[in-house]
């Protein structure tokens, strides 16, 4: 995904195609996100910031959101041999296609970076 402030384009790699698509760029609103730090200096407290707690409650809904579809069996798109098709072929992607860090795992059964 990259965006130029005014429109966004993601890039979905398929095996045998990739799609483009383009959208309007909007609710970032950096302004407003520049005076609450501003704000927040001045004031030498925070004054509208997320805080770690957000995440945690974000994190809570992402985890049942994903139960849910898990439970009621949400529609797929294409067959599973398609997806296996897709997913050997992101394996032999080079960096920079915003995959994943590549991970090793050790004797011991831990990962790591590669």
């Amino acid at each position: 995904m990259r965006h130029d402030f005014s429109t966004a384009t993601v890039e979905l790699y398929g095996v045998g195609e990739t799609v483009y698509k383009t959208a309007p760029f909007n609710d970032k609103k950096l302004d407003v996100m520049v005076d609450v730090f501003a704000r927040s200096v001045v004031a030498r407290k925070n004054l509208g910031f997320p805080q770690a707690r957000d995440s945690v409650i974000a994190s809570e809904v992402s985890w049942a959101m994903l139960n849910d579809a898990i439970a009621n069996q949400p529609p797929a798109r294409g067959t599973p041999e398609e997806m296996q098709q897709i997913l050997t072929h992101r394996r032999s992607l080079i960096d920079g296609f915003g995959l994943p860090v590549k991970t090793e795992e050790q004797p011991d059964g831990t990962l790591v970076s590669s």
